[in-house]
C-alpha cells in the first residue's frame, strides 16, 4: 500500500511539472502532508487548487477519498475523479472506470457511471 501510495504521488508530482510553478509547489505541499498522514492539511491545499481547476489536485482528492479510511467517502472519490477525468486526466479516467464497475451491485451507480461501465458520462 504505500509503495502504491508513492507511486501515485510521484506520478501527480510528474504530471504536475507541467503545470505553473506555484500549483507544483503548492501541490508539493499537499503531497507531503499527505505522505506524513495529515490528511487535514493535504485536503486544504488540494481542495484550494482543485478549486482552481487543477486536475492532479482532483485526482488527489479523489485518491484520498477513495483510500484514506477517516474521511473514505467512494461517492465524494467517484466525483473527483469524474472532475479531473473531464479534463484528460489519464489516471483519473482509470480509476473512475474501475470504482464504476467495482460499484456495480454494492449501491446505485453515481451519474458520473455510464451504465455502469465506467466510462464519464458525457452530460
Amino acid at each position: 500500500m504505500r509503495q502504491t501510495v508513492r507511486t501515485t504521488l510521484a506520478s501527480l508530482i510528474l504530471l504536475l511539472s507541467l503545470a505553473a510553478p506555484a500549483a507544483a509547489a503548492q501541490f508539493e505541499e499537499g503531497a507531503d502532508a499527505y505522505e506524513r498522514e495529515d490528511y487535514t492539511t493535504a485536503l486544504h491545499i488540494w481542495h484550494q487548487l482543485a478549486d482552481q481547476g487543477e486536475a492532479a489536485a482532483m485526482y488527489g482528492l479523489a485518491h484520498m477519498y477513495q483510500n484514506v479510511r477517516t474521511i473514505k467517502n467512494i461517492e465524494e472519490a467517484l466525483r473527483w475523479y469524474r472532475m479531473a477525468a473531464e479534463q484528460n486526466h489519464a489516471g483519473a479516467r482509470n480509476y473512475l472506470r474501475l470504482l464504476c464497475l467495482s460499484a456495480q451491485g454494492r449501491y446505485t451507480l453515481p451519474s458520473s457511471c455510464n451504465g455502469g461501465l465506467g466510462t464519464p458520462n458525457p452530460n
